[in-house]
């Protein structure tokens, strides 16, 4: 797969690579990525503002969108071919921002 990533804090140290595919454990989706946002909250993690402490190589990337591929084993609901979007905070998605509805941000 083709990404992005960042080797260490500053926009000059995001660099394009390439890795295999990963193949799903059992409670996961493979999803191939059409669409993404890179938004204030890339921009903080690549400068270095968001998680000082984080570990190298990251890919920065908060929201996006595409299609799954392939799932887990425990997969039930989801099937390839399913359209998804990922968002920032999976656990809000509607109403005003909530303590428990804003916990969840994978990446962090």
């Amino acid at each position: 797969m083709k990404l992005f990533e960042l080797r260490a804090f500053g926009l000059e140290n995001l660099q394009p690579a390439e890795r295999p595919d990963p193949a799903p454990q059992p409670h996961e989706a493979l999803i191939r990525v059409r669409a993404v946002s890179l938004n204030y909250r890339d921009h903080l993690l690549v400068a270095g503002k968001y998680n000082p402490k984080m570990k190298f190589p990251r890919i920065p990337l908060s929201d996006g969108a595409g299609e799954i591929v392939a799932v887990g084993s425990a997969v039930k609901d989801w099937k390839p071919g399913d359209r998804v979007v990922v968002p920032f905070m999976p656990d809000w998605l509607e109403g005003p921002p909530r303590a428990r509805k804003t916990r969840h941000r994978p990446g962090r």
